[in-house]
């Protein structure tokens, strides 16, 4: 019975001892395991620190980037120029950053195209405004000569309008110079055999007599002298419809007329109407014209 005891006790000693030994190794590998599972947290929480480090460096670099696009936006705005060919090209730019600011928030993103991108922008721009710069310079240039010019302009037209005035009042006063003038107006109303008469219904001849007095600056030669004779209710006495004159631009009708041969001295001159009408009782206006100018006027009555 002893020997069975020792026996058994040995048995449990083993199985004892087996446990532990077990024991030992499950806690090894827990041990093992844990130290693997902490590295891995270690490893994982550092790839993840380094992620959202790479992310949020990418995120400042793009909010850097955009911040820059938007601001040669508004320096393309501040641009200004009157070169129709410049403008379209500004434009054109513009609506390239944008569609860049617009990339920025897409996957595509990519660092050292998009800083290449911005590099060759900047070096554009600094192209642009180097020759909106000259542009404007050029265009300074030209306006101040314009101005010149145009003052230029304006003193000589100023010269031009006071020799205009000054030509338009010698001529006026040459012209006037040059009017000649009949006075000494003498009219006689005839009736049947060569007697003067004052009835209306009697007259068969109006003889306008008068002076054409000396001008040396007048023309000499052929001088055609016109005479209308107006009744009281400012009718001319004509012949024909067609017996027409030249007056201050238009063409009006004259009762007689007769050519005289003028040599720059005073001459007696007569005109001559032979009435075919009855006349109308009351005053007649008597104008006499030469070239196109009147030169003298008288009035006569009728009973």
């Amino acid at each position: 019975m002893k020997l069975i005891h020792m026996e058994d006790n040995k048995a449990l000693t083993e199985v004892k001892k087996c446990r532990s030994s077990i024991y030992w190794v499950i806690i090894v590998l827990l041990a093992t395991a844990v130290a693997v599972l902490s590295y891995m947290l270690t490893e994982q929480k550092k790839a993840t620190e380094l992620k959202i480090e790479e992310v949020i460096k990418t995120v400042t670099e793009k909010e850097q980037v955009k911040a820059e696009l938007n601001q040669m936006l508004l320096q393309y705005d501040s641009l200004k120029t009157d070169n129709d060919t410049m403008n379209i090209k500004l434009e054109e730019q513009q609506v390239y950053i944008k569609t860049l600011i617009t990339n920025l928030n897409s996957s595509n993103y990519k660092k050292r195209s998009l800083e290449k991108e911005v590099s060759t922008l900047r070096n554009v721009m600094k192209s642009y405004v180097y020759q909106i710069d000259s542009l404007n310079t050029s265009n300074e240039m030209l306006r101040v000569e314009n101005a010149e010019v145009k003052a230029q302009y304006r003193r000589v037209k100023q010269v031009k309008e006071s020799l205009e005035e000054q030509k338009t009042t010698l001529e006026e006063q040459v012209n006037l110079a040059s009017t000649l003038q009949a006075e000494e107006i003498l009219i006689e109303v005839l009736k049947k055999r060569g007697r003067t008469t004052r009835y209306a219904n009697k007259v068969e001849k109006i003889n306008v007599c008068f002076k054409v007095w000396e001008n040396a600056i007048a023309n000499s030669g052929d001088l055609t002298l016109y005479m209308r004779i107006a009744r009281p209710d400012e009718l001319v006495l004509a012949h024909s419809e067609d017996n027409l004159f030249e007056y201050e631009g238009k063409e009006i009708v004259y009762s007689a007329k007769r050519t005289f041969n003028y040599n720059n001295v005073t001459m007696n001159a007569c005109i001559y109407y032979e009435n075919l009408e009855e006349l109308l009782p009351g005053t007649y206006h008597v104008d006499v014209f030469a070239e196109g100018k009147l030169i003298g006027s008288s009035s006569f009555a009728l009973k």
